[in-house]
C-alpha cells in the first residue's frame, strides 16, 4: 500500500526507513509502494545525519597529497561497489527468510516439528516449540554483530554515538553506561524483529 506524502503543506523534508536495515531514504512515491518502508521522524532522521556528518568528517583525513587523493577515491568506489552488493545479498537474505518464517508458520499449526534438521539435535529433547523459538531467536540475538558491538562497548559516548547513528535517538546523559547499552541492545533487537 502506497503510502501519501505526509507533508504536502509544509516545505519539510519526509524520511522513510527500510524496517529491518534501518537505511532512511527521502520519500519518493516508489520507495512509499514499499511494504519495507515507514515514515520516519523527520528530526530523528535529521540527528542522524548530523551524526553520520560528524562520524564522516572525523575520519577524514586532512590535507592529502594527489597520489592519497587518487588512492582514497579508488577505495570510495571500492566501497561503494561493496555497499551495493551488500545490499543485494541482504535483501536476497531477507526474501528467503520472509519466505522460511512463511513456511515455517503452516507446519507449525499442524504440530509438525518446524526445527531445522541440523538443529534438531541442538535443543532439549523435551523442548516445546515455544521454548525453541525462544532459543533460537535468542542464538539469533548473540549471533548478531551489532549486538556484540554493543556489548563491547567501553563508554557511554560510544553508546550514545550509536544510538544516535543509528536510531536518531538522544538519550539522558544521566542514564549509566549499563543502561545505555541495554537500551540500545533493545532498539537493534527491536529492529531484528520487525516487520
Amino acid at each position: 500500500m502506497a503510502q501519501a506524502h505526509p507533508a504536502t503543506n509544509t516545505n519539510q523534508e519526509v524520511y522513510l526507513r527500510q524496517r529491518v536495515t534501518g537505511r532512511l531514504y527521502i520519500w519518493t512515491k516508489d520507495l512509499a509502494k514499499r511494504s519495507d518502508m515507514s515514515i520516519f521522524d523527520p528530526v530523528k532522521a535529521k540527528r542522524r545525519i548530523e551524526q553520520v556528518t560528524k562520524d564522516i568528517a572525523s575520519r577524514a583525513p586532512r590535507e592529502l597529497t594527489p597520489e592519497q587523493t587518487a588512492a582514497f577515491e579508488a577505495q570510495a568506489k571500492e566501497n561503494i561497489r561493496l555497499a551495493a552488493e551488500i545490499t543485494a545479498e541482504e535483501n536476497k537474505q531477507a526474501a528467503i527468510d520472509e519466505a522460511n518464517e512463511v513456511e515455517l508458520i503452516p507446519e507449525a499449526d499442524q504440530g509438525e516439528d518446524v526445527t531445522p534438521d541440523n538443529e534438531s539435535d541442538q535443543f532439549p529433547a523435551d523442548a516445546t516449540e515455544a521454548e525453541i523459538q525462544v532459543i533460537v531467536r535468542q542464538r539469533r540475538i548473540d549471533g548478531d554483530p551489532q549486538v556484540a558491538r554493543i556489548r563491547s562497548m567501553r563508554s557511554k559516548n560510544q553508546v550514545e554515538q550509536y544510538l544516535l547513528g543509528e536510531f536518531g535517538e538522544d538519550v539522558e546523559d544521566s542514564m549509566s553506561l549499563k543502561d545505555l547499552k541495554v537500551l540500545a541492545e533493545d532498539f537493534r533487537v527491536d529492529r531484528m524483529f520487525e516487520g
